[in-house]
C-alpha cells in the first residue's frame, strides 16, 4: 500500500469517498499507512497539502459507518468495506442506536399503559395499588457511576434525558442499561 499511497492517490480517494454513499475498500492497514505517509513526507508541501483531504477522507468514511449502523438497526444490514476501526465505530454506534430505540419504543408503551389500568380495576384496590408502586418502581432507571475511557457524545438514555457528552478519565452517572452499553463497547468502566 505505501507505493500505492501518493498525494495523487489520496486526492483520487476523495473524489471516490465524495461521490459514492457507499465506503470504498480499502486494505485493512489503511490508517497506519495514513500515518506512515504523513511521518515520511514531514513538513513537506505534500504533507501539508495531503491533510486536509485525508481528513476529509476519514470524516466521510465515518458519516457513511454511523449511516450504516443507523439502518443496519432498522434493516439488518451488514456493513461492507469496514476497517477494523471503523468496525469498532459501526458496532458502538449500532449498540446505541439499539439501545435509544429500545427507549423510544417504550414512550409508546407507556402511553398505552395508562388506558390499560383502569380497566384492570377490581374490587381488591389496596393489592392493586401495591402492585402498580411496584411497577413504577421498577420502571424508574437506576443510575451508576462510571469512568469514561473514549469520549462519549452526547446520547438519550432510559429515562429520557440527554446524558453526556463526556471526556476521558470524567467520572459520571448514568442510568444502568445506558451504562451497560456504554462498558460494554469499552466506552467506559464501572467505578
Amino acid at each position: 500500500m505505501a507505493s500505492v499511497l501518493t498525494f495523487a492517490y489520496l486526492r483520487e480517494l476523495q473524489k471516490k469517498e465524495r461521490t459514492s454513499r457507499k465506503l470504498e475498500n480499502l486494505p485493512a492497514d489503511f490508517y497506519n499507512t495514513l500515518s506512515e505517509y504523513l511521518a515520511r513526507k514531514g513538513m513537506q508541501k505534500d504533507a501539508e497539502s495531503a491533510r486536509p483531504i485525508i481528513k476529509y477522507i476519514i470524516e466521510r468514511r465515518e458519516q457513511k459507518v454511523l449511516e450504516l449502523a443507523a439502518m443496519s438497526v432498522s434493516a439488518d444490514i451488514a456493513p461492507e468495506n469496514l476497517l477494523p476501526e471503523e468496525k469498532e465505530l459501526f458496532d458502538a454506534a449500532q449498540s446505541l442506536l439499539k439501545a435509544h430505540r429500545d427507549v423510544i419504543g417504550n414512550i409508546f408503551e407507556k402511553k398505552s399503559k395508562p388506558n390499560e389500568k383502569p380497566a384492570d380495576k377490581t374490587p381488591e384496590k389496596k393489592d392493586n395499588s401495591e402492585g402498580e408502586e411496584k411497577e413504577h418502581s421498577e420502571e424508574k432507571p437506576v443510575n451508576v457511576q462510571l469512568v469514561v475511557l473514549k469520549d462519549v457524545p452526547s446520547f438519550i438514555a432510559e429515562d429520557l434525558a440527554a446524558h453526556g457528552p463526556w471526556k476521558q478519565e470524567d467520572v459520571v452517572e448514568c442510568p444502568s442499561k445506558a451504562a451497560k452499553i456504554l462498558v460494554d463497547n469499552g466506552f467506559a468502566k464501572y467505578s
